[in-house]
């Protein structure tokens, strides 16, 4: 197919789709043409999964057994009543020592 720059627009994706159906016309008689798969491709086992695999280490390997399983992570202590919570806290934490935090960030 040759795109020819003095053709329309539409003249163009005309020739575009006649080589569309063309190349699936041709798919199509391929696949038809192709010899069928042997029988002993279609056999083949399935893979190992990953599960699998890291039972097969566990047995070789046992001294390796939960080597990178993962760990707990340390649970931080419980807040206690008297601190401060929500805008009190943040506003204890912005103001510098010896301040009073103020309105709208002002030190008063």
């Amino acid at each position: 197919m040759y795109v020819l720059f003095n053709e329309t627009i539409s003249q163009n994706r005309r020739n575009g789709a006649r080589g569309g159906r063309a190349f699936a016309r041709n798919l199509r008689l391929r696949k038809w043409l192709a010899p069928p798969p042997s029988p002993a491709a279609l056999a083949e086992p399935a893979p190992e999964t990953a599960h699998e695999a890291s039972l097969l280490l566990d047995r070789q390997f046992p001294w390796l057994v939960g080597a990178f399983a993962p760990r707990r992570r340390r649970v931080s202590p419980p807040v206690s009543p008297e601190a401060p919570t929500g805008a009190d806290s943040v506003q204890s934490v912005n103001a510098p020592q010896g301040y009073s935090a103020g309105i709208g960030g002002v030190l008063g």
